[in-house]
């Protein structure tokens, strides 16, 4: 089994419960990836774990990877962004993913009140139109649902990389700046 169907399985099999007020937050959490992208020249990728739905706006980096979707907003039934997953190196990829499932147990873990100041910082190299790589910026970030220990929302930033990081990956304490 690789790392996406492991991914696939604990994101799934976590426990929704019905009567939660998702749409409600949803809508918010759709209007903060849309600034993100607008605001950081990012694409920015919702992933609704429950639903298996993932909500994509375009900032200007897209023009860098000849996405050219500035300004457009995408949904797709999949949380994953396998249109941004072509454009990641292969090797990258793969890191990404295994990243992505350390992070979530590392998340998991943690009290429900801190898991929001915790996110992820990766390198990644990310195809331009003329096929050529370029180092890009991935962090990612996790949402709760409102009323239990279920991880309901990913929140995926894709930049250009304008500063070194000192390692491929980083779990960032938002809060402590550690």
């Amino acid at each position: 089994m690789d790392t996406i169907d492991i991914l696939s399985k604990e994101f799934f099999t976590q426990d929704f419960a019905e009567e939660q007020p998702y749409s409600e937050l949803l809508g918010k959490y759709k209007d903060i990836a849309r600034n993100y992208a607008r605001m950081e020249s990012a694409v920015a990728v919702l992933s609704d774990m429950r639903t298996n739905m993932s909500y994509i706006y375009y900032g200007s980096f897209s023009r860098m990877l000849e996405i050219d979707k500035c300004g457009d907003e995408g949904k797709v039934s999949s949380i994953w962004e396998k249109e941004i997953f072509k454009l990641i190196h292969p090797d990258d990829l793969a890191g990404k993913h295994l990243q992505e499932l350390c992070f979530f147990h590392f998340v998991k873990h943690q009290p429900k009140s801190k898991r929001t100041d915790y996110y992820l910082i990766s390198k990644l190299r990310m195809k331009n139109g003329k096929n050529n790589y370029i180092s890009a910026l991935h962090r990612m970030f996790y949402v709760s649902a409102p009323s239990n220990d279920t991880l309901w929302l990913a929140l995926c930033l894709y930049s250009p990389l304008l500063f070194d990081i000192p390692a491929k990956c980083l779990i960032i304490n938002s809060a402590t700046a550690k």
